[in-house]
């Protein structure tokens, strides 16, 4: 069995907001952590078959994250904090850890919303987008 070891801290304006394991936030789906947008260009070869690499270049990163909250007894002062956290003019820091391992990187926030709830009762969840200019962790 497999035990998720995934943890997610995001530092912004003196704040943080952390998920995973053992955090009130559970990550329910994330994407963009295995690697980021590469391009490749190349040129047509005069005379002979296929191309010519030019040059690759390594883009930003995105990343994905949908969490949502393990309680739902408290959700108006979730919802409260999670608003107070995600300003988009300031720049953040994320603290991936996995499997004892660590990586830092700095991200802009492209953008968040709350999750669609089945009722007023139910967990409340997040989805966020980050755009990391530096695709280096």
């Amino acid at each position: 069995m497999t035990v998720n070891t995934l943890r997610i801290e995001l530092s912004c304006n003196g704040r943080t907001l952390a998920m995973g394991p053992g955090e009130d936030l559970d990550i329910t789906e994330i994407s963009g952590l295995e690697s980021p947008e590469l391009e490749i260009s190349t040129s047509d070869n005069a005379l002979v078959d296929g191309e010519s690499v030019d040059g690759k270049k390594i883009g930003k990163r995105s990343i994905h994250i949908e969490a949502k909250f393990r309680s739902g007894r408290n959700n108006p002062e979730n919802r409260g904090a999670v608003i107070k956290f995600f300003n988009p003019k300031y720049t953040g820091k994320a603290l991936i850890m996995n499997m004892g391992i660590s990586r830092n990187i700095g991200y802009e926030l492209e953008g968040w919303t709350f999750a669609k709830q089945r009722n007023l009762d139910a967990p409340l969840g997040i989805i966020v987008d980050l755009m990391c200019p530096d695709p280096y962790m």
